[in-house]
């Protein structure tokens, strides 16, 4: 091999190489989104969403379905919307108890 063709095949491998890392990291970012919008689909709360999921490089579509759908049937149940008044009145209840718990209360 002359030394002509010996840079040739490393620029070669050079610019494989790089297409390699562009594929990989397209691949990344579609999974990504993939996975944030599956996750709005299912209704996965955002602070669930921001610890972030295992997932492996290269899941496929069905896979991360399964997974997320795994994952929020392992979420606590939604509670009913509370008001800032109800909110107000257990806060005050917990409050008069442990005072009477401590025999701060009496």
């Amino acid at each position: 091999m002359t030394e002509q063709e010996k840079q040739e095949f490393q620029a070669l491998k050079e610019q494989v190489k790089k297409q390699g890392e562009y594929i990989a990291r397209k691949q990344k970012e579609e999974q990504t989104a993939y996975v944030a919008k599956k996750a709005v689909e299912l209704g996965i709360p955002k602070w669930r969403v921001r610890e972030g999921f295992a997932l492996k490089n290269k899941a496929t579509e069905q896979e991360i379905t399964d997974y997320l759908t795994k994952v929020k049937s392992n979420l606590p149940q939604e509670q009913a919307d509370i008001t800032s008044e109800e909110t107000k009145a257990i806060a005050d209840s917990l409050v008069k108890g442990m005072g009477c718990i401590s025999g701060l209360g009496r």
